[in-house]
């Protein structure tokens, strides 16, 4: 349908559409007037229904009524474009004055809506849809809506958008303008909401626009300009929750309600930001924004300090009030009724008021508050309101305390103060009585709140008016007290002429005060038993000149040092005795055990002067070459008597030094030694570290060191075994080219690795127990206190244990050292014993493929001992390190350690009496009496804990010094003996040698059955055997089969005429035989050893004849 520049004047319908309706149609109407048409339901001048598309432009609406909705247009389920119209003066009875939108599209531009009055709501427009409903450029002024709200719009269940246009003058009991409801939303954008009126003075909100249960708002250049609520939110009110906001450069000006001026919410709150307010907006409570009542507050409280009576009314103002969100008085409030309420227990006499603008003033001149409760009791009390629409709100718990009775009165029949009568007191506020002054005060006079306390040297009773000196004998060092206290033993005391009471005891000479002691049988000082008592004088320290001496002013005597703690309970005896008190020049430091400087360490503690550079170089050298010297003595000693299983003077002198090493530990353990026996033990342990005994470190370096010596001495130890292996390759490399390359003897270089292996394994022998020792000093720490925390390094006193640089050398050195040297060496040692055990059982595997023997290598290890304890050398290394160990570990417990050494002793002993691990009896013997002997010396220090009386003493010294003269005197017979020996076998050697060069003995030479011979010499014409006898024996040369080189220690029998080698798999092989037409021949021998040996047995019924 299509109407073009029409009239529709004064039609009417019974249903709807008074002038157009229409079902399902496309409707375009242009430049047509509508006139005072009527319908009875919808609709007065065009109703729309069933999806149809109305479209008017330029189209003018007026005076038309209609008796339901849409005074002008209604649309059902349909939509409508309206642009360029003017709708003006319609009427509906419920909704939409002049547009009722269900269900529809609706599109306003340019158009005019003006005096539209609906009966329900939505003065001029009414719209519930979820489609788009747009109004642009337009204006809707002078529209109302008389029973509900949007005087210009109302929207339910869909989504306004309104730009660019001006709604103004509109008013509606809520809602002004605009009333948004149930799941809707508005967006304004450069619009103009002014002068518009919620008028409803019961429920007014929103004078511009009011959400209720809406979900969003969306504000962009807005202005609400002079906008009234009778009640809240002259520009805006926000009622519920779950709303999405969006305000961009929104301006309210002369905006006006009783609450909220600008906006006013109840339970969600918009945001602040985008919100410009004037200062021209007005309203009771919160001129820009205001919220519902969210709480009771006390506005006005009780001055500072201010303790009321129980049961007296307040004197002084308090308020409470009801504030908004923003903490604002509700001033609308006229009819909130407040109550005071309290905890149970408390009484409360307060009427319940009501509030006047929001507040009401609790005074003394009007209703005020009065609490009942003890005089001194602390309570609260808080406001308690309903709010309509809000609930019950309660203030915040006022503190609130009452009075006291003061110090020196007590509550008389529970609400009255009195003052304590004369020898009667209270100290404490609230006393329900006055007490009777202790024992030990007074006080005469009445009223007073404390007793005064009898000063020192008197006493008093309980009630005592007056105080009592003390009587003589009898001392009361405090105030306050009951009773005197009877002077201890020990003590010196004097009554004067003016005798005020004694206040303390004296301590006799040679007794110290001890402040607040702890008594048997009580968990602490019992100063109410006795404060002070006299102890003796700690030992070392010198009590025996001034009375009354406290630990404090204690001093050490001569040798004794004070404990580091500083406290003088106990004093220390110096390591270096005669020199402590003294300040002989060459000691320093704690227990008089560092060397000053100039001076370097002799021994454990001793010090002697510095000699000059050039003195320290010459004794380094001298030191040196001995030590080279020594050590090449030693290697060539070991390789011959490994060549010689009947030598013994090495290993007899290996033992003298084990028992040596031993022993000298002996002295570090907390024996007290007869100065001859400590001088003994001294020089032993001097023997078994020459090094350090001999040459000190302090003396090598300079004042600018700042390293200690000790740790200097833990480097060099280090480092020790390295320079052990290399130092011989500077000795025995250079030997080794000279007689391979020079002499051209053969097996010079094989000869010269084991020379080198020997020197090593010797080397490391030797010093292995210094290696042990100066490892485990790392370690070795001592209190110096009587309290923890106080521990100092015993080989540097100068060094704190387990802090600074010891921790770092204990774990960096010594740590590594323990590893390698004090357990790695032994037990590498033990490996290479047994790896090569197998060539140590006998005497003819000790050889080696071409004629170097493996015994010669590793001799020194083995050397001596039976096959069945190759390994009993790590044994003595192993007992040597406990012994170290337990100096070390034990140290402070000075029984167990010294038990724990005699045990190990005794174990030793044990072992070595059941095991007999030596091939020879005499070395046998030689070990148990070492051993014996090292008994003895633990054994004798058990007694020498305390101090021994010179008898006794002189009784543990002829023991041990007959205990060593006993061991040492076998010892040294034996290792002479053994030398003598090796001498003479020497020189038979040489005898038969020059035999041999003269061709001299030729003839046969019988011999017993089963007799081993060996043969020590070779020559062109004849061979040498070493009889049983040591004697040197000329047998005539074989003729050797085809010239052939009789194998260095290569193994033979004799069975008649021929001379059999024995292989490894013991198979006899005929290798010399009787050919007179051959001369035989032997291999030049090497010269640096005088003999090669080769071992063979003549069999039964044999006997060596000439010519074999």
């Amino acid at each position: 349908l299509s109407v073009m520049s029409s009239t529709f004047q004064a039609n009417a319908a019974v249903g709807n559409g008074g002038a157009i309706a229409s079902d399902a149609a496309e409707v375009t109407i242009v430049s047509t007037t509508f006139t005072s048409n009527t319908a009875g339901a919808s609709g007065a001048a065009i109703s729309a229904i069933s999806s149809s598309d109305v479209t008017a432009t330029g189209i003018v609406a007026t005076g038309n009524v209609a008796g339901g909705t849409g005074g002008a247009i209604s649309l059902v389920e349909s939509s409508l474009t309206l642009k360029s119209s003017t709708l003006s003066s319609n009427a509906a009875g419920q909704t939409g004055g002049a547009v009722n939108l269900e269900l529809g599209g609706l599109a306003i531009q340019g158009t005019t809506l003006t005096g539209n009055v609906a009966g329900v709501s939505g003065g001029a427009i009414y719209c519930i849809t979820i489609d788009a409903v747009t109004i642009t450029s337009s204006t809707l002024t002078g529209n109302s809506a008389t029973s509900t709200g949007g005087g210009a719009l109302y929207a339910t269940f869909s989504s306004p958008v309104i730009t660019s246009s001006t709604l103004a003058s509109n008013k509606a009991p809520v809602g002004g303008a605009v009333f948004v409801s149930i799941n809707a939303t508005l967006t304004l954008a450069n619009t103009v909401v002014r002068s518009n009126n919620a008028t409803s003075s019961l429920d007014g909100g929103g004078g511009g626009v009011s959400f209720r249960q809406a979900q969003g708002a969306t504000f962009s250049n807005v202005q609400f300009i002079g906008n009234v609520a009778q009640q809240r939110g002259g520009a805006v009110e926000f009622q519920g929750t779950g709303y999405s906001f969006a305000f961009t450069n929104v301006t309210v000006s002369r905006c006006a309600a009783p609450s909220g001026g600008g906006f006013w919410y109840d339970l969600q709150a918009p945001p602040s930001p985008g919100w410009v307010f004037a200062n021209d907006n007005a309203a009771k409570a919160g001129p820009n924004r205001a919220s519902l009542a969210k709480s009771l507050a006390w506005t006005v409280l009780l001055p500072a300090g201010y303790l009321p009576d129980s049961q007296v009314p307040f004197a002084r103002n308090l308020q409470i009030s009801l504030l908004d969100a923003y903490g604002q008085v509700v001033a609308v409030d006229n009819s909130t009724i407040v109550s005071i309420t309290a905890p149970g227990g408390v009484g409360v006499d307060a009427a319940e008021v009501t509030l006047s603008q929001g507040q009401y003033l609790y005074s003394p001149s009007s209703s005020t508050i009065a609490l009942t409760l003890r005089p001194n009791a602390t309570t609260t009390f808080q406001a308690v309101a309903f709010v309509a629409n809000v609930g019950v709100l309660r203030s915040p718990w006022y503190p609130v305390t009452f009075r006291s009775c003061a110090p020196g009165e007590f509550i008389n029949g529970g609400l009255r103060c009195s003052l304590c009568e004369p020898g009667m007191f209270s100290l404490a506020p609230m006393s329900t009585e006055c007490t009777m002054c202790p024992a030990g005060t007074q006080k005469p006079l009445r009223g007073n709140s404390s007793c005064t306390a009898c000063p020192p040297g008197s006493y008093s009773q309980m009630g005592s008016p007056t105080c009592h000196l003390c009587d003589v004998n009898n001392y009361q060092p405090y105030s306050g007290m009951s009773s005197c206290y009877p002077c201890w033993p020990n003590c010196y005391y004097q009554k004067t002429s003016n005798w005020t009471g004694m206040t303390s005891c004296m301590c006799s000479t040679g007794w110290v005060q001890e402040d607040n002691p702890t008594y048997p049988g009580t968990p602490s000082n019992d100063a109410l038993n006795q404060p002070y008592r006299c102890v003796k004088c700690p030992s070392g320290g010198d009590c025996s000149t001034v009375i009354g001496r406290s630990f404090a002013t204690v001093q050490p005597l001569d040798n004794y040092q004070a404990e580091a703690s500083g406290l003088n309970r106990s004093f220390i005896a110096c390591e270096t005795t005669g020199v402590c008190a003294t300040g002989y020049q060459a000691y320093e430091g704690n227990l008089c055990t560092e060397c000053a400087p100039g001076f370097g360490r002799n021994g454990d503690y001793g010090c002697n002067k510095c000699p000059d550079a050039a003195q320290n170089r010459a004794y380094l050298s001298a030191a040196f070459f001995a030590y080279v010297i020594f050590m090449m003595v030693t290697v060539q000693s070991t390789m011959a008597a490994s060549a010689q299983p009947k030598a013994l003077h090495s290993i007899l002198i290996k033992i003298i030094m084990n028992s040596i090493q031993f022993n000298a530990l002996a002295v570090s353990f907390k024996y007290n030694w007869p100065s001859s026996v400590a001088g003994v033990l001294q020089t032993q342990r001097k023997a078994s570290s020459v090094g350090t005994s001999l040459i000190s470190v302090d003396c090598f370096m300079t004042d600018q060191t700042t390293m200690r010596a000790f740790y200097v001495q833990c480097l060099l130890f280090l480092f020790l075994p390295l320079m052990m292996m290399i130092g011989p390759i500077f000795i025995i490399v250079p030997y080794t080219w000279f007689r391979h390359f020079i002499q051209r003897a053969r097996g010079a270089i094989q000869y010269g690795k084991d020379q080198y292996i020997t020197a090593v394994v010797v080397g490391l022998f030797v010093i292995h127990p210094n290696i042990v020792e100066q490892t485990l000093k790392l370690f070795n720490c001592v209190s110096l206190a009587s309290q923890p925390g106080y521990t100092y390094l015993v080989a540097d006193m100068h060094e704190r244990c387990w802090s600074g640089d010891h921790l770092k050398y204990a774990l960096g050195v010594g740590l590594p050292m323990i590893i390698l040297y004090v357990v790695g060496i032994p037990v590498a040692a033990f490996l290479v014993l047994r790896k090569n055990k197998a060539q140590l059982d006998t005497q003819r595997m000790k050889m080696r493929c071409n004629a170097i023997l493996r015994a010669e290598t590793y001799g020194f290890l083995s050397q001596g001992y039976n096959k069945e304890a190759y390994y009993w050398e790590i044994v003595v290394m192993g007992r040597k390190i406990v012994i170290s160990a337990i100096a070390v570990a034990l140290v402070g417990m000075d029984i167990v350690q010294s038990l724990s050494a005699l045990l190990l002793v005794v174990i030793c002993l044990v072992w070595h009496t059941y095991q007999h691990p030596f091939e020879s009896k005499l070395l046998d013997q030689t070990e148990f009496l070492s051993l014996l002997n090292s008994f003895t010396t633990f054994m004798c220090g058990q007694y020498l804990f305390a101090n021994v009386t010179s008898s006794s003493a002189t009784l543990i010294t002829v023991v041990i010094f007959m205990s060593n003269v006993i061991f040492f005197g076998f010892a040294i017979k034996a290792l002479v003996g053994a030398v003598l020996q090796m001498m003479k076998d020497a020189k038979s050697k040489k005898v038969a040698k020059t035999q041999s060069n003269a061709g001299e003995g030729n003839g046969p030479v019988v011999m017993n059955n089963a007799q081993a011979a060996t043969v020590v010499a070779a020559a062109p014409a004849q061979l040498y055997v070493m009889g049983p006898n040591q004697q040197m024996v000329p047998i005539n040369a074989a003729v050797l089969a085809n010239s052939q080189v009789i194998p260095t220690g290569q193994r033979a029998t004799m069975a008649g005429n021929d001379l059999t080698l024995e292989s490894a798999q013991e198979s006899s092989t005929p290798f010399m035989q009787k050919q007179p037409s051959q001369v035989a021949t032997a291999e030049p021998l090497m010269q640096p050893r005088s003999t090669t040996e080769i071992t063979y047995m003549i069999p039964p019924g044999s006997s060596p004849q000439a010519g074999t």
